[in-house]
């Protein structure tokens, strides 16, 4: 089983859509077809791709499907975790996006001109999609309903931002009336036994200088369970009427968080054996000077996020 990528953002309604069929598979022995509904296993509705690989994952199962306003369920098929279902789908959640309620001064949605195809102007902040697809999130959206599921299955790894350590800064950086202390969440996450990834985006004036530093040396403190942390710098568009004003990074700024990050790095290669924080790629271009050598990104832990 997998899945497709753009149209994840959207809300579906029930079931998960069905986007393409493998050949040969479980679900074309079945004769599910594209657009057809996979609505629950062994009874159970499935919310998203966990509990859809959760439940493949039982020795026998009945899939229910709808397909054209009819509804289907299979003979009990066995060891179909071996096999998969043969299905790729629209989305990796099939209840609708979990949608951020915070008002980030550098959201990058905000500052999308009008006229973009709708999947460009949904605000998420998914645990889901953070641990099905490597997406980060703020971790202050989340219900205890979902914090009990994460910490249960324990989804391990997830993607953090973080921002800054100090809660009344990092307050202030997502758009929020009071302070927004990350660190207990962290700890949370890491006393039961789930790794984290985490990034920071850097607002001039704001969250960088003394208070970068002391961000990444906090979370330096509690690897390997937090293994990498990506400094990216904040991304501005033309299209920022009404919103704060935020600085863009220029040569000597970029060339200033670099030394910050390079001297971190020199010591926690010492004391901790790993690098740990790793600028992503358009600080050297900003900053006009080389790319660090390909053994200095150690396993490129954040080269999804623009590092490497």
């Amino acid at each position: 089983m997998s899945l497709s990528g753009g149209a994840a953002m959207i809300d579906q309604g029930a079931g998960a859509i069905v986007s393409q069929i493998v050949r040969g598979g479980v679900a074309d022995q079945l004769g599910i077809t594209p657009g057809d509904r996979i609505m629950a296993i062994n009874d159970q509705p499935i919310e998203d791709l966990i509990d859809l690989l959760l439940l493949t994952a039982q020795d026998k199962i009945r899939v229910i499907w709808e397909s054209e306003g009819e509804r289907y369920k299979s003979e009990s098929l066995a060891n179909v975790a071996q096999r998969g279902l043969g299905l790729l789908f629209e989305s990796a959640v099939f209840n609708g996006i979990k949608h951020c309620r915070n008002k980030c001064m550098f959201c990058f949605v905000d500052q999308e001109p009008r006229g973009l195809r709708r999947t460009l102007y949904i605000k998420d902040d998914d645990y889901r999609l953070s641990f099905l697809q490597g997406a980060y999130i703020t971790l202050s959206n989340l219900s205890e309903e979902d914090w009990q599921r994460i910490l249960t299955l324990r989804l391990s790894p997830m993607y953090v931002s973080v921002h800054a350590v100090n809660p009344e800064i990092r307050g202030r950086l997502l758009g929020l009336p009071g302070p927004a202390p990350i660190m207990p969440a962290l700890r949370r996450l890491l006393d039961h036994h789930i790794e984290v990834h985490c990034q920071i985006v850097v607002c001039r004036g704001i969250n960088d200088g003394v208070v970068l530093q002391e961000s990444i040396s906090e979370l330096a403190r509690h690897t390997p369970g937090i293994a990498s942390l990506a400094i990216v710098p904040v991304g501005l568009t033309c299209h920022r009427e009404g919103l704060p004003a935020l600085q863009a990074f220029e040569k000597d700024s970029a060339h200033a968080v670099l030394e910050i990050i390079h001297d971190l790095q020199e010591k926690f290669f010492r004391e901790l054996g790993t690098r740990f924080v790793f600028a992503a790629d358009e600080w050297y271009i900003k900053a006009d000077v080389p790319f660090p050598a390909d053994e200095e990104y150690e396993e490129y832990p954040q080269i999804s996020n623009g590092v490497g």
